[in-house]
């Protein structure tokens, strides 16, 4: 069966998955590619910014993210740089749409989520082929959905009852535990450009313990033996 497919939005893989896949590609020439949220993306527009190259944690803005001038940068323009092996990697840009493939051996391979715009049945194609293919449609859907869902489990710590932190964390180098705090001195601390990284509800006393993290560029790390507490 020939199929005309659309993904949901262009993607960026490697050549040789491409080709595989039998899709159409374009190389990608002169262009930063970073990721967010286990996508990779050409950032192909100056509203897009690389995290370490034109965009760095700020101490001062809501946002956490700030350009060499020092203005504020929605943290949804903010991606991430690829590490050093995924540079080295063949990366083609795929569009959305327009694509035909052998939708019984493409369902097969295809990791994306995608759509079928038109079919032709071809003389080869039998009832069995066809119901295969809804088959494995229908099983990726599945595990999309079940992906889904353990990805937002794996957002909460139900023996400790608190929200396990995103991406951000990672490029905090500074800690600090604000114990039986009030919020009027946790508000202080995030003004100075502290984030919370849990909330720790302690069964004997009235307000919780909180574990802030930041990114300090300034930080000496041979006079940083241990966390700061208040």
């Amino acid at each position: 069966m020939i199929s005309l497919i659309q993904f949901n939005s262009d993607l960026v893989m490697e050549r040789e998955e491409a080709i595989n896949l039998g899709l159409i590609f374009k190389e990608i020439i002169g262009y930063r590619i970073g990721y967010k949220e286990d996508r990779i993306r050409i950032l192909d527009s100056t509203y897009y910014k690389l995290l370490g190259e034109d965009a760095f944690v700020s101490t001062i803005y809501p946002s956490g993210y700030e350009d060499e001038e020092g203005k504020e940068i929605a943290s949804y323009y903010v991606y991430s740089p690829l590490n050093k092996k995924e540079l080295i990697k063949n990366w083609v840009e795929v569009k959305q749409g327009g694509h035909m493939v052998d939708l019984f051996t493409f369902a097969q391979k295809c990791t994306y989520p995608f759509s079928i715009i038109k079919s032709l049945h071809t003389a080869d194609t039998t009832i069995n082929d066809i119901d295969y293919i809804l088959a494995k449609i229908e099983e990726k859907v599945a595990n999309l959905d079940n992906a889904v869902e353990k990805a937002t489990k794996f957002n909460f710590n139900s023996k400790c009852n608190v929200h396990i932190g995103g991406g951000l964390i990672v490029t905090f180098n500074e800690v600090k535990l604000m114990e039986n705090s009030c919020s009027d001195e946790l508000q202080r601390e995030l003004n100075g450009g502290w984030r919370i990284m849990a909330v720790c509800v302690q069964p004997d006393q009235r307000r919780p313990d909180y574990v802030l993290g930041r990114y300090n560029p300034d930080l000496d790390v041979q006079d940083c033996g241990a966390a700061k507490r208040k």
